[in-house]
């Protein structure tokens, strides 16, 4: 009986070594849980800058490589870290317009480790689904009150229709010893009723679904644009495009209104647009590039809705240029790399029963935006 006490004494020492090295683990492992959440809350649940900066919580838990390729509205990303190997755990993610590959490299760890690298794993997947739906929730919310002001301007516009028909009712069957005071009544109210009419023309944006296609000279309405804006730009070729002139007009104010807040921004350096234009079989592409821009630091902001880097803008007009250009059967995508200027490129339906223009060159030369 005595003989077994060194056994027991050794099971006990080892069952005691087993559990404070699975008390070690489960600890780090929940600190890296935790500072995972720390970093998503700083970060305000945004998972692209998730994605960028997670790598170093995730290599404390010993994975030893990370990869994933993310579509964030349209816009391809994609990220590496570590050792890329045979052993990963992984995860194809999609809510609305935005889906991601992720994948989480163990090097082929076994037992104990195994299962605490599952564990945050799933953590960090289930983090990364969680930003997903918080994104698509907020850009859903902000359409949902962008439909709810539709209908207060809606009541607006009706209030509006109503005092013009009483009006006019007034004023048709109008005593003269009445004029002086409906003329007062008139001026007192017309203030009023300008204002609410000026806020509602600024607010409201065409139907684009509900006007008819037609030949637009593509050529122009660039010129048109930058006409307006006062910027300075080189445009080549002048092909024919077919579709809703109020939707092209707005895509391509969208794309200029772009380069303006970037004047606007760095006064010093004002835009030089290269704008290109060719036609190839059905399509019509456009090229657009400032070639005085800066880089862009943020590529993947460019169409993601109600993102600004103005607090006083909104954040539609790139996401609306883009939505537009691809109900018209066309798109809108930018290229470029992390040291020069990007490239918007707009592809657009060619106009078929129009024949082929001839080559043309305008240049524009606009006024200092400091001057507006």
């Amino acid at each position: 009986m005595i003989s077994l006490y060194p056994s027991l004494i050794l099971v006990g020492v080892t069952i005691l070594a087993v559990m404070v090295v699975l008390l070690i683990q489960s600890s780090r492992h929940a600190r890296v849980n935790l500072d995972l959440l720390r970093l998503n809350e700083t970060l305000c649940f945004d998972l692209p800058d998730l994605l960028r900066k997670s790598w170093p919580q995730l290599a404390r838990a010993g994975f030893t490589g990370l990869s994933w390729q993310l579509d964030w509205f349209g816009t391809s990303l994609a990220g590496e870290e570590g050792i890329i190997g045979k052993a990963f755990l992984n995860r194809h993610l999609e809510v609305g317009e935005i889906a991601l590959d992720v994948t989480l490299f163990h090097g082929g760890r076994r037992w104990e480790q195994r299962y605490f690298s599952d564990s945050l794993a799933e953590n960090f997947f289930l983090l990364l689904h969680m930003n997903m739906w918080i994104k698509m929730g907020a850009v859903q919310g902000a359409f949902g009150q962008a439909a709810k002001l539709e209908l207060f301007l809606q009541h607006d516009m009706k209030n509006i229709a109503q005092f013009i028909r009483l009006a006019a009712e007034q004023l048709e069957d109008v005593k003269p010893e009445h004029e002086a005071r409906l003329l007062t009544t008139l001026r007192g109210a017309m203030p009023t009723v300008r204002v609410r009419a000026e806020r509602i023309l600024g607010t409201l944006s065409c139907n684009a679904a509900k006007v008819e296609k037609c030949y637009c000279r593509l050529a122009e309405v660039w010129q048109q644009a930058v006409d307006m804006h006062g910027l300075t730009a080189r445009i080549q070729g002048d092909p024919t495009v077919f579709l809703a002139e109020a939707a092209l007009h707005s895509i391509i104010d969208n794309l200029v209104v772009n380069y303006v807040d970037q004047a606007l921004r760095n006064p010093e350096t004002l835009p030089c647009l290269q704008i290109s234009l060719s036609q190839e079989h059905e399509k019509v592409t456009a090229t657009i590039q400032d070639i005085q821009g800066r880089p862009c630091p943020w590529p993947e902001r460019l169409f993601e809705p109600f993102w600004s880097e103005q607090r006083e803008g909104l954040g539609i007009g790139l996401y609306q240029a883009r939505q537009l250009a691809e109900a018209a059967g066309g798109s809108l995508d930018v290229r470029g790399t992390s040291d020069l200027p990007l490239i918007f490129v707009l592809t657009l339906p060619a106009a078929k029963s129009q024949p082929k223009p001839t080559r043309a060159v305008i240049s524009t030369e606009g006024r200092n935006l400091k001057e507006r």
